[in-house]
Formats: structure tokens, C-alpha cells, sequence
């Protein structure tokens, strides 16, 4: 049996097909799914389904896979699968651009999910994965869907909550929000790839564990289980805003959530989609995503008082000082070693963190 070796990226799509993250999806596109989901949000079959998930391979590697109908798959020198090719294809330059537009709603380069999808070069296979090895995921941060539905199943209402940050002032509202509807809370940041810039994996990690505990320590009735959950999905983020959001409620309810928390601009990058599109797409795909939409206006903070709403302040409506609370504004902070204001962020999520690995 041939051996080939694959990249993050794809180990992570293994790990997440194989384990049911990405449910219904069990196989690897080929071509005839991957235009039908990008033009359509729904496979050849008719099954919804909002990104095209593929695999794709090193073009040193094509040959072997002509050879041989079933494969071994490697990352870092370890086996991570045996792999049954379906089909072996291609995907040319003006393809990927008309595909890219479909999914990024964009043809600029200075948009990096379109940008990376461009400049992908490789074999694309579809297929099926088998004899899956469950050491390899021990290699990365992996939240298993069976594990954390079993702690959720004996709850009516749950509301996932999606993040790629450490939680500030306005994300606690929001957790507070999903709280409120479903009196349980997922909090689930995706790990596994960052920017130059954005928090380590590490810090995100602590931060979100460490709000939990916190959070459910306010529950003095021990015989009441928490009602904050933690987890992690491990995948790239394609900054596909709307279609994404989609994509992301898809996993939670995999995960066991009823509901799913949609902010201002879900998977967003920069201003490439409108403000609340994602929550739109999403309303509107409810029915076929079976989980139920939690949308809200963005919270700001009250200048005045340092509160923080949705709304008119309760200091006093008639002083116009609500602003939004930006997430890289703190990030800038923390790389500037400047003092972070107390009502910003909750310093105590900080404390178990090495600030030289806060930030990549």
C-alpha cells in the first residue's frame, strides 16, 4: 500500500470527518459535490450542506494514488489512516476563481481565505476514510462530539458559543444572553490555526477554561450541574463570514447544542460582508441546520459608566457614549504591554497565562 504524507490542514479535516464534526458529511467531496455546496449550499445527493470540505494532496504524490485504490495517509511521519480513492481530480485557476467568489462572496486577493483557496496547488481526492489511527489525535487538541454530547444530553436548551479570542467584558454579555434563552452554555473556541497577531492557542485555551470555573463557582447548589460547558473545535478558519456562520452552527449541534450564538460579523474579515449578514444567512437556513439562531445587536460599552448593553445606557439615556468593544484594540494593548481597563476584560483570566506566549 502507497504512503503519502499531508499537511495540518488536512490532518484536521480527517480528524474531523472521521469523528462526525462535520455530520452529515461521512467522505471527502469530489468535483460534482464541491461546485453543487459552493453554487447551491446542498451536495449531488440534496443533502444541505454550506462549504465545500475536501482533500487535497502534494502533486508528487498523484502518481502513487493512480496506482493504487486504497492509500496510507502520514502527518509527521505517522500514520494517520488508510484511505479508499473514489476519485482523483483537478480544480483549475479560473475554477477556483469562480468557486472562490461563490464561497467568499469575493474576487480580492486581499481577502485571505479566497487568497489561500486560490493559491492551493495540488490532487484533489475524494473517498472514504478507514482504519482511522486514534493515536494520531493525540497529537492536537481535539474535543470529541460523542464525549461532550453525552454531557449535554440531559438538557433541553443549550446555546454554543463560537470564539477564536480570549474573552472580553462584551463576550461575557453575550454568554450571559445564551444563558438567559437556554439556561446552558458550550463555550467553544476554535483552535489550530492563527494569524500572526491573534492569541495563542494556548492562552485561548486557559483564558475560556479558566472563565468556566469562574463562572460556575457562582452556583452555590452543588447538586446543580455547571452551567457553563467548555470545549474546542480544531480546524482552519476560512474568514468566509455568512456561509461560515452556517458552517459553525452545523458543528455545534453536532456537538449537542440546540441553539448557536451569531454575532455582528460571524467569521468575518475586516469589511468584506455587512454587518449582522451572517445572522441573516443563518435565520433563514434554520430549518435545515435544526438548530435554533440566537441573534443580537452587538454589545457596547457605556463610556459613562463602563456598563455594558445593547441598548440605551441606564445611566442616563441622554449621553450618547456607547461604543463598540473592539477586540484588537485590546490585542494592540497587550502588545504595547499597556494596562488593560478592568471593565474591558477580566484580568483574572490572565493570571495562569505566559504572557510571551499570549500572543503568536
Amino acid at each position: 500500500m502507497k504512503k503519502i504524507e499531508i499537511d495540518k490542514k488536512n490532518f484536521l479535516e480527517i480528524c474531523n470527518i472521521n469523528h462526525g464534526v462535520y455530520h452529515p458529511l461521512k467522505n471527502f467531496m469530489n468535483k460534482e459535490d464541491i461546485m453543487s455546496v459552493s453554487s447551491e449550499m446542498k451536495m449531488k445527493n440534496g443533502i444541505f450542506f454550506p462549504l465545500p470540505i475536501y482533500l487535497i494532496i502534494n502533486n508528487k504524490f498523484e502518481k502513487k494514488c493512480a496506482e493504487k485504490n486504497t492509500i496510507k495517509i502520514y502527518y509527521k511521519n505517522q500514520r494517520v489512516c488508510d484511505f479508499l480513492i473514489e476519485k482523483i481530480f483537478k480544480l483549475t485557476l479560473n475554477e477556483k476563481r469562480q468557486l472562490g467568489k461563490l464561497i467568499y462572496k469575493t474576487t480580492s486577493k486581499k481577502h485571505p481565505g479566497y487568497l489561500f483557496f486560490l493559491n492551493e496547488n495540488g490532487t484533489y481526492l475524494s473517498g472514504k476514510i478507514t482504519n482511522f489511527n486514534k493515536n494520531s489525535i493525540k497529537k492536537i487538541n481535539f474535543s470529541m462530539p460523542t464525549k461532550i454530547r453525552d454531557k449535554l444530553k440531559h438538557f433541553k436548551k443549550v446555546a454554543g458559543f463560537h470564539t477564536r479570542n480570549i474573552p472580553h467584558r462584551g463576550h461575557e454579555w453575550i454568554h450571559s444572553l445564551g444563558k438567559k434563552k437556554c439556561n446552558n452554555i458550550l463555550i467553544q473556541p476554535i483552535v489550530g490555526h492563527f494569524k500572526s497577531g491573534e492569541y495563542s492557542e494556548e492562552a485561548i485555551i486557559k483564558a475560556n477554561k479558566t472563565l468556566v470555573v469562574k463562572k460556575n463557582k457562582l452556583f452555590k447548589n452543588k447538586k446543580l450541574l455547571p452551567k457553563y460547558y467548555f470545549s474546542f473545535i480544531n480546524l482552519q478558519p476560512k474568514y468566509a463570514g455568512p456561509r461560515e456562520a452556517l458552517f459553525h452552527a452545523l458543528i455545534r449541534k453536532n456537538y449537542g447544542c440546540t441553539h448557536f450564538l451569531v454575532g455582528r460579523d460571524h467569521a468575518g474579515y475586516k469589511n468584506f460582508y455587512r454587518k449582522y449578514d451572517s445572522q441573516k444567512l443563518c435565520k433563514k437556513y434554520e430549518k435545515k441546520l435544526n438548530i435554533k439562531i440566537i441573534k443580537f445587536i452587538s454589545p457596547k460599552i457605556c463610556l459613562v459608566c463602563k456598563s455594558i448593553t445593547n441598548d440605551k445606557c441606564k445611566c442616563d439615556s441622554r449621553l450618547k457614549k456607547l461604543i463598540d468593544i473592539n477586540g484588537s484594540e485590546i490585542r494592540n494593548l497587550i502588545k504595547e504591554k499597556k494596562e488593560i481597563p478592568n471593565y474591558l476584560i477580566d484580568k483574572e483570566l490572565f493570571k495562569n497565562i505566559n504572557i510571551k506566549k499570549l500572543l503568536h
